[in-house]
């Protein structure tokens, strides 16, 4: 009930369903559209008016594989309103993205109010997907929650094994806490080569980055994005406070993190 308040008071209520998986809500407040789709408070997807970035972590997901790609394929599990997608397709649009969600519901709310950004919608739990999918590719964000918590089978060996056998690079994780990130990427790497844990500047999330080779980690991959990204403002593609955005989180990872 208090929740309920709360989104009455700030913002407008554009769609609401309650589903086997997810209590769904569209809320637009101001400039942005949010998606919530628990009781816990936390936007589950996030887009901005006239911009492409999120000042928060998908904006770290979505950048780390365009930096050490290139990669041809991406599947996002857990795609809810689209954020990591619509920001990978602005940079690539090349890049094919397969979104997985358990809940038809959402896939319905990410083509009906968020920018679809994905090339192929598939309704299935991440396990599911990954146990059935007989293809290679060469990314795969996991972006999975139940009631506001990571997944009990991203903790189970089994997951991984299987996981990494249809990773042909890169495999990125969204945690919530850096115990999570410090069990899963002992975890990693005994299936990855190199696994690294990357603090979300804007959020209090980690994202743990793993690659099947360890990544080339030097400058002119950095000058490279940033390259990128001012070609994508002067295709009007991407906003002067997403260039911002986007260079300061290249250099970030750059130097504070990956170069660690």
């Amino acid at each position: 009930m208090f929740f309920d308040l709360i989104f009455k008071q700030k913002g407008e209520i554009l769609f609401e369903k309650t589903t086997e998986f997810n209590e769904i809500k569209v809320v637009r407040e101001k400039d942005r559209t949010k998606l919530l789709l628990d009781d816990s408070g936390n936007i589950h997807s996030l887009m901005i008016d006239g911009r492409v970035t999120t000042g928060s972590y998908w904006d770290l997901c979505s950048t780390l594989p365009i930096i050490f790609g290139p990669v041809c394929d991406v599947v996002i599990l857990g795609i809810g309103g689209g954020s990591i997608s619509r920001i990978i397709k602005v940079l690539d649009e090349k890049i094919r993205i397969i979104g997985v969600d358990i809940d038809k519901n959402v896939i319905y709310v990410a083509k009906e109010f968020f920018a679809p950004s994905c090339d192929l919608y598939i309704v299935s739990d991440f396990k599911s997907f990954i146990d059935s999918s007989k293809k290679i590719f060469d990314c795969i964000i996991f972006d999975v929650f139940e009631n506001a918590l990571s997944p009990p089978d991203i903790f189970k060996t089994n997951f991984w094994e299987k996981t990494s056998t249809k990773v042909r690079k890169f495999f990125i994780a969204n945690l919530i806490s850096l115990s999570q990130a410090e069990t899963l990427k002992q975890i990693s790497l005994k299936f990855f080569n190199f696994s690294k844990i990357i603090k979300s500047r804007e959020s209090s999330n980690y994202i743990l980055f793993c690659s099947k080779a360890e990544p080339m980690i030097k400058n002119n991959r950095i000058k490279a994005f940033e390259e990128l990204v001012k070609a994508k403002l002067k295709e009007k593609k991407i906003s002067e406070e997403d260039l911002i955005n986007l260079i300061s989180l290249a250099n970030c990872i750059y130097t504070n993190s990956l170069s660690e």
